[in-house]
């Protein structure tokens, strides 16, 4: 997740950076419109990491491939794995509750780092 979140602040600077290049054009007038603009870009990219939920999105994208991590899938949240498998309607399944799931996964990758 740190990742994205690394890459968010990227977008974010980058932002910042052509909105400065404006402004040193001269293009707006005055300079009241910088920081607002700056401060602005910076809360869409935050509403739009709450929108895209950063865990289900990690857990989407790495459970597929031939990397994954069942310990650091097991950290996240009960609500990011439902999503990542594609279960969101809450239910349990095989008679063990998603929590179960998760302490699986941890034993799971403890007995992998074993071998």
């Amino acid at each position: 997740m740190l990742r994205l979140f690394v890459v968010t602040f990227a977008v974010w600077v980058g932002a910042v950076f052509v909105l400065l290049a404006f402004r040193l054009a001269g293009m707006g007038g005055d300079r009241r419109w910088f920081a607002p603009a700056a401060v602005s870009v910076g809360l869409v990219l935050v509403f739009l990491l709450n929108a895209i939920d950063p865990e289900a999105t990690v857990v989407r994208r790495n459970g597929a491939g031939p990397d994954f991590d069942p310990a650091y899938a097991s950290t996240l949240s009960d609500d990011a794995v439902r999503r990542g498998t594609g279960r969101s309607d809450g239910r349990r399944r095989c008679g063990r509750s998603w929590g179960a799931r998760r302490s699986a996964l941890a034993k799971f990758a403890e007995l992998a780092h074993e071998v």
